[in-house]
Formats: C-alpha cells, sequence, structure tokens
C-alpha cells in the first residue's frame, strides 16, 4: 500500500506499517510501546471527546431549561425548548458512552498481562459508544421535527 504514509519516505518499506515485536508474558500478548502509545492517544481522544460532548449537552439542555421558563410568558417557546431539550440529551448520552470507551482503552496501557482481552472490551466499548450515538441522533431527530411540528401549529 505505497503512500500510506509509514516511515519516512523513501525508506525502505515506505507505505506498510511496521511490524511490531511481540512481547510474550505468562498470560499472552503485550503490546509495544508504540503499540501502547497510538492505544493511549486513541484513549484519550475518545475520553476527550466524551467530556466535550457532555458539556456541550449541559448547555443546551440549560438552555431548554431557560426556554421552559420562559415559555410561561411566551407558550410558543415550549416547543422550542423540548427541541433543545432532545437534541442536549443526546450529546450527554452518547459522550458518556465515549468516556467509557477512552477509560476502557486507557486500561489496556497502564495494565500488564491482559492486553488482548482488554483491547477487545474497550473496542466493544467503542462499538457501542457508536451504536448508542447513531440511535440517540436518530431519536433526537424524531423528537425534534415532533416538537418543530408543535411549534408550526402554534401549540
Amino acid at each position: 500500500m505505497a503512500g500510506a504514509g509509514w516511515g519516512p519516505p523513501g525508506a525502505p518499506g515506505y507505505g506498510e506499517m511496521p511490524a511490531a515485536p511481540m512481547a510474550a508474558t505468562p498470560s499472552g500478548y503485550e503490546f509495544s510501546a508504540w503499540e501502547n502509545a497510538t492505544i493511549a492517544k486513541v484513549g484519550s481522544r475518545a475520553k476527550t471527546w466524551g467530556i466535550m460532548s457532555i458539556l456541550f449537552g449541559i448547555l443546551l439542555v440549560t438552555g431548554a431549561g431557560l426556554l421552559f421558563s420562559y415559555g410561561a410568558k411566551e407558550p410558543k417557546l415550549v416547543p422550542i425548548g423540548g427541541a433543545v431539550l432532545a437534541i442536549g440529551i443526546q450529546p450527554v448520552v452518547s459522550g458518556a458512552f465515549y468516556f467509557a470507551a477512552g477509560s476502557a482503552l486507557a486500561s489496556v496501557v497502564t495494565t500488564q498481562g491482559n492486553d488482548i482481552p482488554l483491547m477487545m472490551r474497550a473496542l466493544r466499548k467503542l462499538t457501542h459508544a457508536v451504536r448508542v450515538e447513531a440511535i440517540a441522533a436518530i431519536v433526537t431527530i424524531l423528537v425534534g421535527a415532533y416538537f418543530g411540528f408543535l411549534f408550526t401549529q402554534g401549540k
């Protein structure tokens, strides 16, 4: 796969992923320092994305609360508040799952002797986070559309 960029251009094996040496442990495969660095970076970014999503969701939920509180004076704001609430819940939920996946990836790096089972657990958590985010996004769109319909009806 030429041009992938592994190693300096023109070096022998350029474009090929370098082979990582297997370090034998009593209970199985142990990731190398290079592999651990990559896993740690993915884990850190997943946790960061989780925190950012949660904070953004909290901001939206707070805005929805303000819209609901002003809804007593202006009833048309209530459906908008409902839509914002639905949109705000989605990043809080998916952010929690991304944070958990990032923590699971970090545990692969910080422990020894169980790298493969821990990595498989972390990958399942990451897969679950992506699935939850997709489902939550679909539900958010449907709920948001419902509240948008209510808004256009003036209820």
